[in-house]
């Protein structure tokens, strides 16, 4: 009789047990494990579109860096051409003026010759 005593009280807590336990568990349980993997799924593209606009952002500044690079290798190579330019302006008109001063010596060189031999006419 004792046993049987036991096996009763035992059955009891047991059946109670499962009672509270699923007293416990809501009745929505598995709408709520929807609605989670839901806001899981939600947070992951949010997550997905702000890591694609921030390549999208960092790609758009490399791009501007490179437009950048390029506009200044232009620019100075623009200015080494305008330089290069300059310096071959200086040059000819630098051998314009040995012409033209080689030009004048030997016309004074003639003048002085013509003087001589005008002079040794006369004599």
């Amino acid at each position: 009789m004792k046993i049987n005593i036991l096996n009763r009280t035992l059955g009891a807590f047991l059946v109670g047990g499962m009672l509270l336990t699923g007293m416990s568990v809501p009745a929505n349980a598995q709408d709520q494990t929807k609605e989670q993997r839901k806001a899981e799924r939600k947070a992951e593209r949010k997550q997905e579109r702000q890591t694609n606009q921030q390549q999208a952002a960092q790609q758009q500044q490399q791009q501007e860096q490179r437009q950048q690079q390029r506009k200044t290798e232009r620019q100075q190579q623009r200015q080494t051409e305008q330089q290069q330019t300059q310096q071959q302006e200086i040059q000819r008109q630098q051998q314009r003026q040995q012409r033209q001063q080689q030009r004048q010596t030997e016309q004074q060189q003639a003048a002085q010759q013509d003087q001589v031999r005008k002079q040794q006419r006369q004599q």
